[in-house]
């Protein structure tokens, strides 16, 4: 059922349906239903529709005996999935049931036609999904009053068809024998059961004008009346008079003479034709109308003798010339619209495919009123109207438009220069003009007064001398007949219509040539004007530029309305500053790239599709006005905004000068975001994917991070860095199956919601299986709980220094987890258990966190590295609780506040004995001697060498405090002034005092 917006039109459109594919007038009278109507006129709205989420109705299907409106029936038998979801009294109807849609989670509910599940109808619920797409109509017309007088008797047979036959105007086009018996079939058809025509002895006309916009329709001769449309059209592909009359081509519907003899239209519309031999149509004495539209037909040479032939339609087809028509003089009517015209291989210049076919035309169809070549490449011909009118005198109707007697003698007035073939002498000595001495006026100056005075061919009439009034024209000195090509700046040869350019030798001061609205296929012969400056070749018939290269002093070239398609000639021209080719047929912007001179740039109408070739004139430093539109890529709605973000020299983007908002507005949409523009421009152009093994994307203000960074962009990226950048969203990135090292300190990551892809979506953190390094600094993490969802079994390095971090957890999975960095965050104490689980952990990092307690720093039974320095550890029994890191190699705790306490380092020593390092510099042997010494108590200090600590009994009564208890007793015995020995490296002779 149709949208409410689409209502109106959309039911007169069902209601066609209906009528086309109701059954027949018997079933309904059993059924008890009224006739279904017959429409005979009207229109069709086609619409495109977003269907969305689906869900089969309840009730499942529709009968389509008794539900033959389908809106009326959808209004009768509610669905139940809508029930009890009715708009309330005095609210919107409309808007009510785009609420209920919301909460049934679905876009539209379809319900099977009973008996054949294939075919559907949907009810829509928002009318902003649906989009029309083609307005279609339609007006059955009554054509045979043969087909008239046996309606009636028929429609026993046919049912409530014979009543929409009536009118139907494809079909009934083609005489129609009478039936024999009353509604049995005609005499040589098939047994029962077989398929009969609607109209015994047509054509065909009724099945094959479905293709060509009417209704197909084609059943079975049995008292329950006609059956299902007809959907297939046998494929001939050679017509000969024995395929025409074949039963299994269905092309006529009766082979009896009388009609073969009757028959006034044929319709092979759409059959797959590429031939038809010159006999396949003489059974058919009194053919007046042979329909060929969409086929396959590229010559018209195979059209068979038919004298009685006044309307032909060929349209659709692949004709590319027009060779002899005389089998068909008496043709008056002709459609060749939409065929290849003009493009023939074996004629490249389209003003003479021209000539040709209307030549041919006026031969052989001298009483052609009506011709239609509406989309044929000759019809882009500056000269196809005149041309036609002027040489085809019955014309009276050329695509669709009707002629006047004023056209046809304006038109013949303009072709008697048609045929002029290369360009005169004379001509080019009245075109010529020279320039003023010490004047430079610009192209626009140069059609005034003032240049009409130095026409050459003026100047050589004129008296020698600078006598004269001053209004009176004196020849300049040296000027004569035979040297005037050397005096001339100015070749005006506008709209001449020559086909042929003369040899410009001698023309050395030659600066600007106009050549526009002629018929020039070349630019050679203009080689020899090595000075040109200025060149105008509009609305000519040029394909390549080929000539233009050869003009080194070249600075604007006007090539507009042409057909060009190759321009590489252009790439010699390193003056250019102007360029102008507008409808064309270029395609790509690959040569403009080269020509670093270009200022000014007008492609406009052209076939530039891809948006992203724009990037290739970013090499252009000086362009300042460019014009695409009516190109493809111009179709996109971010065309302009693309084109000025990546272009920034741009002033003027198709005719409109560049606001400073819409420079503002560019550069919000487009940066910030990995698009294959920034890859290219970082990584250089690749034609497929990247195979690099490492990517730094550093520093480029990504807000998003797109679609490319996967295995089809880069199939084989170890690593990846993205440090500095500030998005917060990493699910669209991957798969990357072979990522090891990512990157993404100085971030703004969201590990709640930016790091696993929804649902069935693939991306994120979890489609990195082998990922080992992950680095996210300084990036404001402050809770770290959302580690323990991801899927990080396989890492191996987490670096997480300065962000907000307070509490360790979330990493009991990381069983592989060999180094961690939690420098520079707020953890101030370590809570028991934070290291559960990784038992790999070689080297942790927590400088600069504010701990002040060693509690909970295990079980780590690997960790070979510990760096707390910087931290506000300030007691010599803090160290005692490190006491079960049995492996540990390197240690450091400077810049703590126990650092600075007597004996720190001795007790770190005892504390942790595999240490070889503290605070950066090693252990040795010899201390590690002395504190054990120390340790196994005191022994007396030397008198002299090595320098030593010396404690005297106040010294000592000082720090006992705070030494712990199995260091007291070396402490406590042995005098009155009691000698501790710890040597660092030599003192130099006098000890000195703590």
């Amino acid at each position: 059922a149709p949208a409410p917006a689409a209502a109106s039109a959309a039911s007169s459109a069902a209601a066609a349906a209906a009528a086309l594919t109701s059954p027949t007038a018997t079933v309904r009278e059993e059924a008890g239903l009224p006739e279904a109507p017959v429409i005979c006129s009207g229109s069709l709205l086609l619409c495109s529709c977003y269907l969305g989420e689906q869900r089969i109705d309840d009730p499942l299907s529709f009968d389509p005996v008794r539900d033959s409106d389908l809106r009326a029936a959808w209004m009768r038998e509610p669905s139940l999935h809508e029930r009890g979801l009715a708009a309330p009294p005095g609210a919107d109807e409309h808007e009510h049931s785009k609420v209920n849609s919301s909460d049934l989670h679905v876009h539209s509910l379809y319900r099977t036609r009973s008996g054949d599940p294939k075919q559907k109808v949907w009810r829509v619920f928002n009318t902003h999904v649906v989009l029309p797409e083609y307005l279609v109509e339609f007006d059955y017309v009554y054509s045979s009053e043969f087909v008239q007088s046996h309606l009636e008797e028929r429609k026993p047979e046919y049912g409530h068809f014979a009543r929409h036959a009536r009118d139907f105007s494809f079909g009934m086009k083609t005489a129609c024998a009478p039936t024999t018996g009353g509604g049995g079939r005609a005499e040589g058809r098939g047994e029962a059961g077989e398929e009969d025509d609607l109209a015994s002895g047509s054509t065909g006309g009724c099945r094959d004008s479905a293709g060509a916009g009417g209704a197909a329709m084609r059943g079975r001769a049995t008292s329950g009346g006609m059956g299902a449309v007809s959907k297939d059209r046998p494929q001939v592909e050679c017509l000969n008079a024995t395929s025409l009359l074949m039963t299994q081509n269905r092309i006529l519907g009766s082979t009896e003479p009388e009609v073969l003899l009757n028959l006034k239209v044929l319709n092979l519309h759409g059959r797959g034709l590429r031939r038809l031999e010159a006999g396949a149509l003489g059974a058919l004495r009194s053919l007046e109308t042979l329909l060929l539209s969409f086929n396959c037909v590229a010559s018209l040479s195979s059209l068979p003798d038919c004298k009685t032939l006044t309307h032909l339609d060929l349209s659709f087809n692949l004709v590319e010339k027009v060779s002899s028509l005389g089998s068909l003089a008496g043709l008056r009517h002709l459609d060749m619209s939409w065929n290849n015209l003009g493009l023939t291989s074996e004629v490249c210049d389209v003003d003479a495919a021209l000539r040709d076919v209307i030549r041919s035309l006026a031969r052989d169809l001298p009483k052609l009123e009506v011709l239609d070549v509406t989309g044929n490449p000759m019809t882009l011909s500056q000269w196809y109207r005149p041309l036609a009118l002027a040489q085809l005198p019955a014309l009276r109707m050329l695509d669709e438009e009707e002629l006047t007697a004023k056209e046809g003698q304006e038109a013949r007035k303009q072709m008697a220069r048609f045929d002029g073939s290369e360009l005169s002498e004379a001509v080019l000595m009245e075109k010529a003009f020279m320039r003023t001495a010490g004047i430079r006026r610009p192209a626009s100056d140069l059609d005034g007064p003032e240049s009409e005075r130095n026409r050459i061919a003026l100047l050589l009439g004129a008296t020698s001398g600078a006598g004269g009034s001053s209004g009176s024209v004196a020849r300049p000195t040296g000027l004569t007949n035979s040297n005037w090509r050397g005096y001339t700046e100015r070749l005006d040869l506008r709209d001449l219509g020559f086909g042929e350019l003369c040899r410009l030798s001698g023309f050395t001061h030659l600066r600007r040539v106009d050549l526009s609205g002629n018929r020039l296929t070349s630019l050679l012969k203009l080689t020899p004007c090595v000075s040109l400056e200025e060149l105008a070749v509009e609305r000519n018939l040029l394909a390549t530029l080929e000539g233009a290269g050869d003009l080194p002093e070249l600075r604007r070239l006007d090539a507009g309305s042409n057909r060009i398609c190759a321009v590489l000639e252009l790439k010699k021209l390193t003056k250019l500053s102007q360029l102008s080719l507008e409808d064309n047929l270029v395609d790509s912007l690959d040569t403009f790239a080269g020509l670093h001179s270009l200022v000014e740039l007008y492609l406009s109408s052209n076939l530039i599709e891809e948006l992203r070739s724009i990037l290739l004139l970013k090499q252009l430093p000086k362009l300042l006005v460019l014009d695409l539109c009516g190109n493809e890529l111009s179709a996109s709605a971010d065309s302009r905004l693309y084109t000025m973000f990546h272009l920034r020299r741009l002033k003027v983007l198709d005719g409109i000068p560049i606001a400073p908002a819409e420079q503002q507005e560019a550069e919000e949409k487009f940066s910030g975001k990995i698009t294959m523009e920034l890859l290219e421009d970082k990584l250089g152009p690749s034609p497929s994917c990247y195979n690099f093994r490492s990517v730094d994307l550093s520093g480029q203000n990504l807000r998003e991070l797109g679609q490319l960074l996967n295995d089809d962009v880069f199939p084989s990226l170890r690593e990846l860095s993205l440090n500095g950048n500030p998005f917060s969203d990493i699910r669209t990135m991957g798969p990357l199956s072979k990522l090891l090292v990512l990157k993404v300190n100085r971030t703004k990551l969201d590990l709640e919601k930016g790091m696993l892809a929804d649902g069935d979506q693939v991306g994120g953190i979890a489609s990195m299986p082998h990922l080992q390094v992950l680095e996210m600094g300084v990036s404001g993490i402050t809770d770290m709980s959302f580690f323990a969802q991801f899927p990080l079994q396989t890492l191996r390095i987490l670096h997480l220094p300065g962000n907000e971090i307070t509490r360790l957890e979330g990493l009991s999975h990381m069983e592989q987890l060999r180094e961690l960095v939690l420098d520079k965050n707020k953890v101030k104490q370590v809570d028991e258990g934070s290291f559960e689980g990784l038992r790999s952990l070689r080297e942790l990092r927590m400088d600069d966190n504010g701990l002040k307690s060693l509690s909970n720093f295990g079980p780590l039974p690997r960790l070979r590295a510990l760096h707390l320095s910087l931290n506000r550890v300030a007691e010599i029994s803090e160290l005692e609780k490190l006491r079960n890191l049995r492996h540990i190699v390197i240690i450091n705790l400077a810049q703590n506040p126990v650092a600075r306490k007597p004996l720190y380092r001795a007790h770190l020593i005892n504390v942790v004995g595999s240490a070889r390092a503290i605070d950066g510099k090693e252990v040795t042997d010899e201390e590690r001697e002395r504190v054990e010494q120390m340790l196994q108590g005191g022994s007396a200090a030397p008198t002299g060498g090595a320098g030593c600590y010396v404690f005297t009994e106040q010294q000592q009564m000082a720090s006992q405090a705070n030494v712990p208890s199995y260091m007291q007793p070396s402490l406590a015995g042995g005098g009155d002034a009691m000698q501790q020995k710890a040597t660092y490296g030599s003192a130099g002779g006098r000890a000195a005092p703590r």
